[in-house]
């Protein structure tokens, strides 16, 4: 997988991180949270949406967690100002997600590091796919 090598204790600012351009404006960097367990192990998902955002409603094969750093998400009715913490089941279909004008910066918690974990199916729970796009991303970014 595609990380930032930790050397035992590594400080990076936002800005440093190897972040990749992906669809529609998104900015992307996923770092392993112990290198060399490849997709076995757990992983930071560093995105940045960029203003005036929009993705359809999807859900994840695993629960995850996602920070917001800055600006604000919405996702469906709720509204994740900078600060929040939402914890999402396996399976829990949510959104759709929007920036509004200002963009922001999230951080998502993955369990393990897998193509199917940390990308956004379609569809209902249990019945979803990869767009082809998703699975391009993957592996642009290293996921498998």
């Amino acid at each position: 997988m595609m990380a930032v090598n930790n050397p035992g204790n590594l400080l990076r600012r936002w800005e440093q991180l190897p972040f990749i351009d992906i669809l529609r404006g998104i900015r992307i960097c996923v770092l392993d949270v112990v290198p060399g367990q490849d997709a076995a192990g757990p992983v930071l998902v560093c995105l940045q949406y960029p203003p005036a955002y929009e993705a359809p409603a999807h859900w994840h094969t695993v629960a995850h967690i996602e920070v917001v750093l800055s600006g604000t998400l919405y996702v469906g009715e709720m509204v994740e100002p900078e600060g929040s913490v939402r914890m999402v089941g396996a399976k829990v279909k949510y959104g759709p997600l929007s920036t509004r004008n200002d963009g922001c910066k999230v951080l998502e918690i993955f369990p393990n590091g897998s193509l199917e974990a940390v990308a956004g199916h379609d569809g209902e729970p249990g019945a979803g796919w990869l767009a082809p796009e998703v699975i391009e991303i993957g592996n642009l970014i290293g996921l498998k």
